[in-house]
């Protein structure tokens, strides 16, 4: 739970790793059992399962960013919370694939979330998401 309640904090992986005294590929792979016991595949969604199960205390409640959130973005953030991949989430909005990921990333921007790591981003990719 340390290393959960870290990384809902925003700290990358490798501040993370530098505040528990572990190293990177630890704190991957104690996230990665963390997501196989939750039965997720994404650390957003562990983070909401921990949120959820209470084990984690819920973050204050921010207003939504400047412009507003719209039918389509409330989808996508559902989609991300509930570990949907990208194919998954641009089928159920109805968007291409390009097209949601570029939704997401002006989410992160306007909301001032940082885009998800390199390392993250290639574990992806080689589970298919």
């Amino acid at each position: 739970m340390k290393i959960a309640g870290k990384l809902a904090q925003g700290m990358s992986t490798a501040k993370a790793a530098a505040e528990l005294g572990l190293s990177e590929g630890t704190i991957a792979i104690q996230m990665s059992h963390g997501n196989r016991r939750a039965g997720v595949r994404h650390r957003h969604a562990l983070l909401h399962a921990c949120y959820v199960t209470e084990q984690l205390p819920r973050p204050e409640q921010t207003g939504p960013p400047p412009g507003g959130v719209d039918d389509t973005e409330t989808k996508i953030l559902w989609s991300l919370a509930l570990d949907g991949t990208y194919a998954e989430i641009a089928q159920h909005v109805g968007l291409s694939h390009d097209a949601t990921k570029k939704r997401i990333r002006v989410l992160r921007r306007r909301w001032g979330g940082r885009a998800r790591p390199a390392s993250d981003n290639a574990r992806l990719a080689v589970r298919g998401a």
